[in-house]
């Protein structure tokens, strides 16, 4: 399966705000932390699939056993961080992505 979502979570004192992107071999994903608008910590984590995302699990809720890649914390205040968040946050309402 390939493709990708952006999801928005209510947290109790911020919102998250993740980027999902999925491909045969690979499962990438940004998180944002937020808070009143602003970025309080941002993650990107890599993940592979074992033997081509072809080895599914059964009876878990995860399609394929994922093998982390590597983690990479992402500064909040970096230029390319602010970009990336802006784009991703476009897609959501002005107001929600503020109310958080």
């Amino acid at each position: 399966t390939e493709g990708n979502s952006a999801v928005l979570y209510q947290l109790k004192d911020q919102c998250k705000l993740t980027l999902s992107v999925f491909g045969e071999s690979y499962q990438y994903n940004i998180s944002f932390y937020v808070q009143q608008g602003k970025i309080l910590s941002a993650f990107e984590t890599s993940y592979s699939y074992p033997n081509g995302g072809f080895y599914a699990e059964n009876a878990t809720e995860q399609t394929f056993e994922t093998q982390q890649q590597y983690l990479k914390i992402m500064n909040p205040l970096n230029t390319q961080t602010l970009s990336l968040f802006d784009k991703i946050a476009s897609q959501f309402k002005p107001t929600v992505i503020k109310a958080c």
